[in-house]
């Protein structure tokens, strides 16, 4: 399968030829699969403060149930949030280098969770997120 590659101000990373892409104002990526349950969204933080140095241990503490998962080139935050009153859930990655942080976001019903293509689904965008680099 041929491999695509995105490369902005702040990251790059890889993605399979299958997965659609777009992008708003080239702050908000969006990859998802023309049959797909989901979308993964990307967005990127930078600080003008130079002085603000991202903390894995410290952000950690802003998102309740969440663990430290290691990629090839970094950790990331990850957590599932279940909104209330809503069909949705939300898994969320966040990456962080210096004054920067990714955030990364795939949103899908409920009553997809236990299907097989969410399986799928989390594992390509878990090699999308594998290929992540921060600039």
């Amino acid at each position: 399968m041929k491999i695509k590659r995105i490369e902005t101000d702040t990251f790059k990373l890889s993605y399979h030829s299958n997965w659609d892409y777009d992008y708003v104002d080239n702050y908000i990526h969006t990859f998802y699969q023309d049959d797909g349950i989901g979308a993964l969204q990307i967005s990127s933080y930078i600080s003008n403060s130079h002085d603000l140095v991202f903390d894995i241990y410290k952000e950690k503490l802003k998102y309740d149930n969440s663990t430290i998962k290691d990629y090839l080139n970094f950790q990331a935050i990850h957590c599932v949030e279940y909104k209330t009153n809503s069909d949705y859930i939300i898994l969320k990655w966040i990456i962080g280098k210096e004054n920067r942080m990714i955030f990364c976001t795939y949103s899908v019903s409920i009553d997809d969770v236990h299907s097989d293509k969410y399986q799928n689904e989390i594992n390509e965008i878990e090699k999308i997120i594998n290929t992540i680099e921060i600039k």
